[in-house]
């Protein structure tokens, strides 16, 4: 009799979380002084190429490492006191600074960066009153959603991930603070100029996607939910 075992996804996430562990020893700064230096490249060097040799379609170990990051990130955030849990102008400008960094480095390194980014969105939502009104960390909150110049070989996927940052912005306002407090967005000056509102809040294929839905008689399309909004929250949470 042969027994075969598959991970199911829980065991997935506990492997690449272990994997994290490991390389959040590295610092491309100093890893000079790390005895380790050469497994811990090797590491990063086989997920490199692990990454690069899916599909981008369907790319389930980018999705679990960016899980996994999350969850790492998380984690750190909640070792804080509830008080201290709003992102400072410091933590925002790290974030940037390591989000511009890896704009021409492996998708490995821009799918962790962009965890760690995702992790301050969603901090600085929540606390999105006493942040809004502070117009230094609004500009430098803006540069989540700035394209950056890359080599060719990595400007899709890069892309396609501050494209995404984008989105996850605009979701996790439209969930935690509402349709018009989200639209609004587009009038904040820091967010001109950005991927944000240029493909996300203005997107003019969506526009004409909602307009043709309206056209129609008796369609229920999230287009349509969308563009006849009412209301500050949706009694069903179209996001999840």
């Amino acid at each position: 009799v042969s027994l075969s075992f598959y991970a199911n996804n829980f065991t997935k996430q506990e492997i690449a979380i272990q994997l994290l562990s490991i390389l959040s020893r590295y610092d491309h700064h100093v890893v000079d002084q790390d005895e380790n230096k050469k497994d811990i490249l090797a590491i990063k060097a086989k997920l490199s190429d692990a990454l690069d040799s899916c599909s981008s379609e369907l790319n389930l170990l980018a999705v679990v490492l960016l899980r996994a990051k999350e969850r790492e990130e998380h984690s750190k955030w909640l070792l804080r006191k509830k008080k201290n849990q709003i992102p400072s102008k410091s933590d925002i400008s790290s974030a940037v600074k390591q989000l511009q960094w890896c704009a021409e480095e492996t998708y490995l390194e821009q799918i962790l960066a962009v965890a760690h980014c995702k992790v301050m969105i969603y901090y600085a939502v929540d606390s999105w009153d006493k942040l809004a009104s502070d117009a230094k960390i609004m500009d430098k909150f803006a540069s989540f959603f700035k394209s950056h110049k890359q080599e060719e070989i990595h400007s899709t996927n890069f892309d396609s991930l501050i494209n995404g940052l984008s989105f996850y912005f605009f979701s996790e306002m439209w969930r935690h603070r509402g349709c018009a407090v989200s639209r609004a967005l587009a009038n904040l000056p820091a967010l001109q100029n950005t991927v944000f509102v240029k493909n996300i809040v203005e997107n003019r294929e969506l526009k004409q996607q909602i307009e043709e839905e309206k056209a129609k008689e008796n369609a229920n399309s999230f287009q349509q939910r969308m563009a006849g909004a009412m209301y500050p929250l949706f009694d069903d949470n179209i996001f999840n």
